[in-house]
């Protein structure tokens, strides 16, 4: 037991100190310029290649978009690094990132990451894969998404999803609809108001809220641009 107590600190020993090491790198890194921060992004650590992702993307650094779309891409990759990759190509806005980030819309541990930067770049290319995507799946994060998105393509989608057997679902449709603005909406926005009344409990910090409350100000707020 003693020998295993040993051999247990002195591996938290070990990681203590890899730590404090990349963490004193990472410090380094900060001070550097972007032509060095690309060149971590093949680093051996994971922390260096996420932080040099984030912070390339913090200074939308345009000239790093064809080694993070690598970086996104490389199957080899862990996900938390695709996910930076992903999070500062939304940050830099260079088109070229688009047809990269559409591609990881099908990857479960990136998906989230890459729609958020697809939201960023609005490009016109994105928004049919995006609502593909929405049909395969009712999302509430990719409704409010749509919903910003301002067209008209999405209403259709939207309005079907007011009948997702999940409230927080129905919710986020809901404001979509009314962000959207487009009366095609109003009935069945109206059918939520009347009925959709029971409070929402499968959200967190929705509970409590009702998809008739979202449905209510959703008409509002359409009537209001017509």
């Amino acid at each position: 037991m003693l020998l295993q107590n040993e051999k247990a600190a002195s591996a938290l020993q070990s990681r203590a100190l890899k730590w404090s090491l990349m963490q004193e790198e990472i410090e380094k890194l900060k001070t550097f310029d972007s032509g060095v921060l690309i060149n971590s992004l093949q680093h051996p650590d994971e922390g260096i290649r996420r932080f040099a992702a984030i912070e390339l993307g913090s200074r939308k650094e345009t000239g790093a978009v064809s080694a993070l779309v690598q970086l996104l891409q490389d199957n080899k990759t862990v996900g938390s690094v695709a996910q930076d990759a992903a999070w500062a190509l939304g940050e830099i806005g260079d088109a070229k990132a688009v047809e990269p980030l559409i591609a990881m819309l099908s990857e479960p541990f990136v998906s989230s990451r890459a729609v958020e930067a697809l939201a960023k770049l609005h490009d016109e290319k994105a928004l049919a894969p995006l609502i593909r995507l929405f049909e395969e799946e009712y999302n509430p994060s990719l409704a409010t998404v749509l919903g910003h998105w301002g067209d008209a393509r999405a209403v259709e989608p939207l309005m079907k999803a007011m009948g997702c057997p999940h409230s927080h679902v129905r919710f986020y449709a809901a404001r979509a609809l009314g962000n959207l603005g487009d009366d095609r909406a109003i009935p069945v926005l109206e059918w939520a108001r009347d009925n959709d009344t029971t409070p929402i409990t499968d959200t967190k910090s929705l509970h409590g809220k009702s998809v008739a409350s979202a449905a209510g100000a959703a008409i509002e707020k359409i009537r209001a641009t017509q």
